[in-house]
Order: C-alpha cells, then structure tokens, then sequence
C-alpha cells in the first residue's frame, strides 16, 4: 500500500489522489493516472522543500484500470472479559480502520483472517459483521489472532492488523450466619442467638481451602474463590471440636457472591443436670446399634462425632450417613445414645427418666423437635428419647436434652406389704396394701410398682387403688404379677397401692406370702426391699372340712351297731383328742362341724372317745372306746356309739392269791376262768380289787396289778362270747372281804 506521509501534520491522503490535486502546481509530466498492472512507477515529489515517496507497486494490469485506495487497520483489544459467562460482542475489528480516509465497514471492504493466522479456541469471529466475541466457559488468558482488511474491488490491497483479548476467571466470595436456633424454623430470627468465634472450614472435595471464625455477630465470609466450583462448608464447634453439620455442593459461578449460607446450629440437644438445671460439660456420648456397638467414625459426616465430649454448653450433636458402611445401611435400623457422664453423675436419670423408645421420626416434618427450645428444659417432665429408629431419608431431630442425676447411686425405695386379713379359706377375697415410701430430697421417676402373687390367688379386676383413685396394673410374667408402670414417688414422700386377691379352689392349707416391690422402669433392676404379707389358708367349712355325725345308743344285743328300736341315750360325753368336747342333744345325737381337714389324696384317720363317767349307773360301751374312723376331705362320715347296762362281777383278791414266784394261784386262775366260761353272752364289767397287804411294797402292788389284768384279759379274750368285757383292775387299802373274794 502506497501512503504518503506529510510533515505539516496534515491526514494522510492516497497518493493517486495527492498527485492528482497537485499536478496544477507541478511542472511534471505524468501519466494521466496510476495504472495497475506490470508497470512499475516511482515518483518523487517534493513539497514545501520535503519530500515525498511514492511507494513501489507492482502491478499486474487487468481488463480495468483500478485506483488503488489507502487502507488503514488499527489494532483492536479487549480487557476483563469474564470466560465464565462469556460474551459476544466484545469488540468490532473495523473500529478505527479507515479506506481513503472514511470508516471502514463490511460494505466498504473485505474483512478475513491473515494469511497465516488461526482463531483461537473460545474466541468468536464473524467476518461479515467484524464482531468478535468469547464463548461461555472459555479458560483465563490473553488470546490474538491477526485479522486483514482489503479493499473490494482490489483484492489484493490489504492491510493487517491483530485483535488481542484478554479472559479472566474473576474471584468468587461466599458469606453467611451461624446461629443457635431457638425455636427450630431454620430461619435466622430476632430471637436466635448469633454465635461469634465458631469455627468454618471450606472444602473442594477433601481439601482444606480455608478456615474462618466467625465474629461477634456470627458472620463469615470466604473471598477470592474461584467459580465453577462446588464446595462444602463444615462448622465447627471452638470449644470441642466436633462438627455441627454441613452445607454441601454449594455451587459458585464466576465473579459471582453466594450469602446468606446460614447454618442454624441445631444441637441434637444439651446434657445437663437433672435437679440443678445446667449444662454437663465432660460427657462422652457415642451411638451404638441395638447390639450395643459404637457406630465407626465414617458413619458420620465428621469423625469429630464419634465419641464427642461436651464442653461449657453441655451441647452434643449427630449426624448419621445412612450406607456410609454396613453398620448405618440406608435402610431403617435401630440407634441408641451410650453417655460416659463425668466424674458424680449416673446416667440413665431416674428423676428425668427417658419416654420408652425407640422414637421413629418417618413421616414427620424436619426438623422434629422433641422439646420446647433450645435452651435446657425447665418443665418438670420434659421428654427425651434414647434410642432412635432411622432411616434414609429421615428428618432431624433436634431439642433432645439429655440429664444426668447428680449422684452415682441412690437410696432404696421402702415398700411394706400388708392385709388386714391374718386367714383366709377357699373362696375368700383378702385386700392388701402396697406403700412405697421415698426418703430422698429428689423425686424418683420411671419407677415399676409389681405385686408377685402367690400361687393359687388371683386379682379382682377393678379392685386396684393408687393413692385412692382408680389404676388398673399390667398383668405380666404369665398374669403372676400386677404392675403399675411409669409411677414417681415424689420426694420425701409416698404412694399406696390397694388390690384385691381372690383364694383359689386348688389353694391347700398353709402359708401365703404376696410380695411387694419396686423395679427400674428402664432396665428392671430392683431399687427397694421386697415387702411381705402373710395369710394363714384355713380349712374351708363349705370344700375342705369333714363333717362328723353320730348317737349314742342303747346297744340291747350288745352287738355295738344300732338295731331298730334301740333308743339314742341324752347327755352323753365324747372328746376328741384336741380336747374338745362334745355332749349328745336329747335324742343322743351329735355333729362337730368340720372335725378335720382330711389329706386331699387319701384321707385321714379321727379319733373320737366316750367318756364313760357320764354313762347311766351300771351301763357301759359295748365296743372299742375310743373309736377311730377315716374321713375324706369334704364328705360327711357317721360313727355311731353302743352302750348297754353290763353285769358287774367284783373280784377281792389280796397276797394270799399270788405264789411266791409273783404268779397268780392255780386256784385263783381257775375261779376267773369260770367267770369267762359262764352262761349267756352279755355285756360285763370285770372289776378286780387288790387290797394291798401292809408289807407290800409299791413295786410289788404294781406288778400284781400288771399281773391280774394279764390274766384276765387273755382269760376274756380266748374263752367269752359275748362283747369285750370292761376290766377294771384297782388297788384299794379295804381290808373287807367282798363277795367273790380271791385270796384263800
């Protein structure tokens, strides 16, 4: 391209038309005009004393003559350009290229990249309209290429110049709030507390990109980051460095600010201390499966999770990755709180006992808040669960304040037993007393009253009584126990349970023992004494006792059993052989009522005697007295007495009727034998009297005693015919010699 360039500050003009506008002024001869083809011209002119040179051309000569115009392509650039978003537009080539001095435009010239030059990725041209641009995504750099400007209807005059763009990433800043949630809406309220100097990490993927605390107002913001990025916020507490949750895949775009990444920091809830009402620090709680396992650390979003220990604000919290390993498995499984209390403090509370698990949060909205607030609870039975059912996809659970009592162990509840019955038979109801007394300054809560029956006693149901009012117990271990569940025995205080026992048909006579005492509502273990009462089981009248009737009669033939018209004898004595006694009414009849408790199984024998000194003068038993019979439980048995008016013989023996040997005379012998073989069999009273000799010694008088009753007995019993006669064999101090006197 030919040019001209001018000392007098003057534009630029294309050569052709400069010699044209000059030639007036110059005595040189030239060509009408400047022609293109293969001629090669070069003029020199000089003006105002400078000069001017004309630039070489070489020319190839068409079919038409053509003025070359004067092209002029200025460099173009761009700054800032964000490679993110991209942008189209971003500069125009043909800005400040000039033909023969006007603008340059696509109607005017030919616009295509330089011989030579490629488009850089990213970068947009179109040639038509000269715009360039940035497509979305395109990486930070500098990029150029180098583009030409030619005239139209001279292809070949061109000019070059290069477009330079500069693409940047720009810095990214993330920003939010950490707070304490006082009513769980997850929303940053007036009422929630900001919580300044916590701790907040940034992470891309694994990596650690950097860490703030929060300030007095419990702002953060992270600036500098680069965009296109998804990274995850993990917010740590200063004090025990466990993590409270997270933010994931928050997602940067380029030059971009994400705020309000506000975490509500949802304690799962505080370990405090049941009867101070304040916060535990130095608790370790970890979660186990139902096999009582701790869960492994990558069960939880944090390791810092597993075995946590509270600091000042006694606050705790956990986060379960369902099917981050097979002891979380997405599906629904079963977890509990395990707490390691600190150094003076038990756990689980039986002043704040736990609600009876596990809780099952499925179906409800999230968060699910267990208590009123954030705060330590301060009502006087605030609820809280220990063991959980869980699965993926279940909501939060948040306000669920652990207490711990203040004390490693705890007196024992006092429960007395009583009946204000001392016997009971089959059949009979028998009310009991059941008072659990507690001597401690502090309630006891989740406390398991169970009555233990005795065997063959049964419960009236309705009959039962909690400090007077109406409260049906549980039946359990195969309905031997009543329980009353869930009862508080309130501080220096107590409670009476009364019930109602029925003794059952298969109760046998004896001892029964119904027991009374407290258990540990959550793990059963016995906290008091076992309080006894005691009832006597007696025969009942109605389905134990045998009856017993009988008469005393006037036995005629002697025969000892009741023939029609032998008449009932009044006013007879019987004993037993517990001494009691018995007299017959007028007609000789008797009845003891239950006269024994007979074995169940095979009965048993009773005793029964006629007193013979309230016979009539002259009348004696004409059978065995006293009598034995075998009674059955519950059956009414009949013993029958025979009397009848007996002969009476009366023996006078002295010394002279013994030998020397202590053995009876044979002549004496032979007079009693002839009082056996003796006529008609009938009722006989043999009485013997030894009238003792003034030497005899006592031994002596014993022996001959011993000695007539021997012989008289065999006598009777080998020789008579008649019923057992009654002998009598006395000493006596008489010296008269009665009828039938035996000493000669």
């Amino acid at each position: 391209m030919y040019s001209l360039q001018n000392n007098l500050g003057l534009p630029s003009l294309p050569l052709a038309r400069m010699l044209t506008s000059i030639l007036p002024f110059l005595a040189v001869a030239t060509p009408a005009a400047l022609l293109a083809g293969d001629v090669s011209n070069t003029a020199t002119v000089s003006v105002g004393g400078g000069a001017i040179d004309a630039n070489t051309a070489d020319n190839t000569a068409t079919d038409e003559d053509v003025l070359l115009a004067t092209i002029i392509a200025v460099d173009d650039s761009a700054f800032d350009i964000n490679g993110n978003t991209g942008q189209a537009g971003v500069l125009n080539v043909f800005g400040g290229d000039t033909i023969d001095g006007n603008p340059a435009a696509a109607n005017t010239t030919v616009v295509s990249l330089a011989p030579g030059s490629a488009l850089p990725t990213g970068i947009t041209f179109d040639p038509v309209t000269g715009d360039v641009g940035v497509a979305p995504g395109t990486g930070s750099g500098d990029y150029s290429f180098d583009y030409q400007i030619c005239q139209i209807d001279a292809p070949t005059n061109c000019e070059i110049a290069t477009v330079t763009i500069e693409v940047v990433a720009p810095d990214s800043t993330l920003s939010g709030t950490v707070f304490r949630d006082q009513d769980g809406d997850r929303d940053l309220d007036d009422g929630d507390t900001r919580l300044g100097g916590w701790i907040v990490e940034l992470f891309d993927g694994d990596t650690l990109i950097g860490s703030i605390v929060t300030d007095e107002n419990g702002f953060y913001e992270f600036t500098g980051l680069s965009g296109g990025v998804d990274y995850t916020i993990k917010f740590r507490d200063p004090e025990t460095g466990v993590v409270y949750e997270q933010i994931e895949n928050v997602r940067l775009d380029v030059a971009s600010s994400l705020p309000d990444q506000n975490l509500p920091i949802d304690p799962s809830g505080i370990v405090y201390d049941s009867v101070a009402r304040t916060a535990v620090p130095g608790a370790v709680l970890t979660l186990v499966d139902r096999s009582g396992n701790p869960l492994p650390d990558d069960c939880y979003i944090d390791a810092s999770q597993s075995n946590q220990t509270t600091g000042a604000s006694g606050a705790y919290r956990f986060d379960i990755v369902p099917g981050a390993a097979a002891a979380c498995p997405l599906g629904e499984s079963e977890y509990a709180i395990r707490v390691t209390p600190p150094a003076g403090f038990s756990f689980t509370s039986s002043i704040l006992p736990p609600q009876p698990g596990p809780f099952d949060p499925t179906g409800l909205g999230s968060p699910v808040t267990i208590g009123n607030s954030a705060n330590i609870p301060i009502e006087s039975d605030p609820e809280y669960f220990i063991s959980f059912r869980l699965q993926n996809g279940d909501p939060d659970i948040i306000f669920n304040h652990l207490p711990l009592d203040p004390f490693l162990s705890r007196d024992g509840l006092i429960v007395t037993k009583t009946s204000t019955r001392r016997s009971a038979s089959v059949g009979d109801l028998v009310p009991y007393e059941i008072t659990v007394r507690n001597e401690e300054t502090f309630r006891r809560a989740d406390v398991d009253v169970i009555d233990v029956l005795p065997a063959g006693m049964t419960y009236v149901l309705g009959s039962a009584r909690v400090n007077g009012v109406a409260a049906e117990p549980e039946l359990a271990n195969g309905n031997r126990e009543l329980v009353w569940t869930d009862q508080v025995i309130p501080a220096g205080s107590s409670v009476t349970y009364e019930l109602v026992l029925l003794v059952g048909a298969g109760v046998t006579e004896g001892q029964l023992v119904n027991t009374g005492v407290a258990e540990n509502g959550f793990d059963g273990s016995e906290i008091s004494n076992r309080g006894t009462a005691t009832i006597q089981v007696v025969p009942s009248t109605v389905f134990d006792c045998a009856e017993l009737i009988g008469q005393v009669f006037e036995d005629y033939d002697g025969d000892g059993y009741q023939d029609e018209g032998e008449p009932g004898v009044p006013s007879i004595r019987l004993a037993t052989v517990n001494g009691e006694l018995i007299t017959t009414d007028e007609y000789g009849r008797y009845h003891i009522t239950c006269a024994a408790v007979p074995d169940a199984r095979i009965g048993s024998n009773y005793v029964l005697r006629l007193d013979e000194r309230t016979l009539p003068q002259g009348y004696s038993v004409t059978h065995d007295n006293p009598r034995s019979i075998r009674l059955t439980r519950g059956k009414m048995s009949e013993l029958n007495f025979g009397i009848a008016e007996a002969d009476v013989i009366t023996l006078q023996i002295d010394a002279r009727a013994f030998a020397t040997d202590g053995s009876l005379n044979p002549d004496v012998l032979a007079r009693m034998q002839a009082l056996a073989s003796d006529g008609d069999p009938r009722s006989l009273v043999v009485r013997a009297n030894y009238t003792i000799a003034p030497g005899d010694t006592p031994e002596q008088v014993e022996a001959r005693l011993r000695m007539i009753s021997t012989q008289l007995q065999t006598i009777f019993d080998t020789q008579w015919d008649g019923p057992d006669p009654v002998i009598q064999v006395n000493a006596t101090s008489a010296t008269a010699a009665e009828t039938g006197e035996l000493g000669q």
